[in-house]
């Protein structure tokens, strides 16, 4: 299984343009069992303000560094080409919205 850095450099190689060769009108699947997380942003008074969802690689140890959060995944999928149908299957416990 691989850890944060690989699942990212897949996720990325997979999503950019071009990149797996995807074209309008294909269909692209990404399915992730496993654990969650939820990260909690506080403000200026320490007092929760945000919280960010993450999925928890096979290297995960509880810091956001070692998570995929709401904001990465974000920025991977605005990568997948247009025309390019996209379905997500997330089966990952406390990972709020993902």
């Amino acid at each position: 299984a691989p850890g944060r850095a690989g699942l990212q450099l897949l996720l990325w190689r997979w999503s950019s343009r071009g990149a797996c060769g995807a074209q309008p009108g294909d269909h692209l699947l990404f399915h992730y069992s496993g654990h969650g997380a939820l990260f909690a942003g506080r403000d200026a008074a320490g007092k929760v303000d945000d919280l960010s969802c993450a999925i928890c690689p096979v290297d995960f140890d509880w810091s956001p560094e070692r998570a995929i959060t709401t904001g990465e995944f974000a920025d991977i999928f605005r990568a997948i080409p247009t025309g390019v149908n996209f379905t997500w299957i997330s089966d990952s416990c406390h990972s709020g919205e993902l």
